[in-house]
């Protein structure tokens, strides 16, 4: 079981940052990897190496749902921002 599950929150050691595009958080075979928050400087998008999942406005996201990039993929970032994720490994 995931520590969001377990806590109603999300585990603030797995927080990635970035500055520029390109892959973010390398996808785990047989996991998922569950976004929980999204701090940036500029829109951006977020894809799972080939499909967009998210598109995100400058700010905090705070989702009220964390957002399921699907087993075996990872986070890549599309766009140029100062970008902070929180996410979880399931």
């Amino acid at each position: 079981m995931g520590y969001f599950r377990e806590t109603g929150r999300p585990n603030p050691s797995n927080v990635v940052n970035a500055t520029a595009a390109g892959a973010l958080i390398t996808g785990v075979s047989g996991k998922k990897i569950v976004v929980y928050d999204v701090l940036t400087s500029a829109a951006i998008s977020l894809t799972d190496g080939s499909n967009t999942v998210m598109h995100v406005q400058a700010g905090n996201c705070n989702l009220q749902s964390p957002v399921d990039f699907g087993a075996g993929n990872g986070v890549t970032l599309v766009g140029t921002a100062n970008v902070t994720i929180t996410y979880g490994v399931e």
